[in-house]
């Protein structure tokens, strides 16, 4: 009974949001009354009414810093990427990696969105992967699709490990052995994350040829993050991981260690290569684009957007405020 008390305010703003559309603020401020009657009333035995204003002080102020401080500088640094063009930069250099969009897909959502957990989480992970894989021309709905799965476990240690180190605070363990533990316990869920975002994409074609790589970019991350975990804390494996996924990734597909094999030609290309990103439409047929070869059957082409930009987060002067990631956080 107690612990369906508990979980009331979580149902109750969770229902709010996204049943009833609410307004994120509103919803919060309703979900914080609702949590503050409920422990008045049902929790009064432990937790005197008298005492709830140090509580409700505490949470807030957890909540602004280092929460509040963490989402700020990740939406201010990306509206800055942005405004300055280095977006669009990051943008094409990514779409230049490989003309398969499926190891686009892998690059920017499992090692680019992990990284951008680790470094500001709160949704950022999931909103600006998704707006450069629109950018480049991905399906909209399939894009954060796709980042939704594979921000699944590396939330754990988001925004520079602040769950976990939360959790370890409040339950009084140690950080680093609960960081380890935490490691342990979704190491098989982790290890399935490439293969569900190919899967997300086009479904168990999308497989076909690439399984090598997805299991590479998996190795990648998985290694350096349960070493983080294990020796240096909360802090840094999703950091480390989706740094190293990216870059084994990439090195990987250059440099034709991809799976498949096959031959290559003088730009370092394989010769039986896929469809490039950038494809066209014509007629209700679609064609590939300037490699002019074709994706494995079943594997959906992404048709190209050349000018496509980045979505600009709404601003006030000079600070880039999102209200939904904020009340979130908060």
């Amino acid at each position: 009974m107690d612990i369906a008390l508990s979980l009331l305010p979580i149902v109750a703003l969770t229902v709010a949001l996204a049943v009833f559309k609410v307004k994120a603020h509103v919803a919060t401020f309703g979900a914080a009354a609702l949590a503050l009657a409920v422990a008045c009333v049902a929790f009064h035995a432990n937790l005197p009414c008298a005492r709830l204003l140090p509580v409700v002080a505490e949470g807030v102020g957890f909540a602004l810093y280092p929460i509040g401080l963490v989402v700020l500088a990740a939406l201010f640094v990306y509206s800055l990427t942005v405004e300055s063009g280095a977006m669009a930069t990051i943008r094409d250099g990514l779409s230049r990696v490989s003309p398969d969009p499926r190891v686009l897909a892998l690059l920017i959502v499992w090692g680019f969105g992990n990284f951008m957990e680790g470094m500001a989480g709160f949704g950022t992970a999931v909103a600006v992967p998704a707006a450069i894989l629109v950018g480049v021309g991905f399906d909209p709905a399939k894009a954060v699709l796709m980042c939704l799965v594979a921000n699944t476990t590396p939330t754990a240690y988001g925004s520079v490990g602040v769950p976990v180190a939360m959790l370890a605070k409040v339950g009084g363990c140690d950080v680093r052995a609960l960081a380890a533990t935490v490691a342990y316990l979704q190491f098989a869920v982790t290890a399935l994350g490439p293969f569900l975002i190919l899967l997300v994409y086009g479904g168990r074609a999308s497989l076909r040829g690439l399984f090598g790589l997805a299991l590479v970019a998996d190795v990648a991350f998985l290694l350096p993050s349960l070493l983080a975990a294990r020796f240096l804390g909360p802090e840094l494996p999703d950091v480390l991981g989706g740094l190293a996924a990216d870059g084994r990734g990439g090195a990987a597909r250059r440099f034709g260690e991809s799976p498949g094999g096959g031959e290559r030609d003088g730009r370092g290309h394989r010769k039986d290569d896929l469809s490039a990103v950038h494809c066209h439409r014509n007629g209700g047929r679609a064609h590939s684009g300037a490699r002019g070869r074709d994706l494995p059957a079943g594997v959906p082409l992404v048709p190209g957007r050349p000018s496509a930009g980045v979505p600009r987060l709404r601003r006030r002067g000079l600070l880039p405020l999102n209200r939904h990631l904020l009340w979130n956080g908060i």
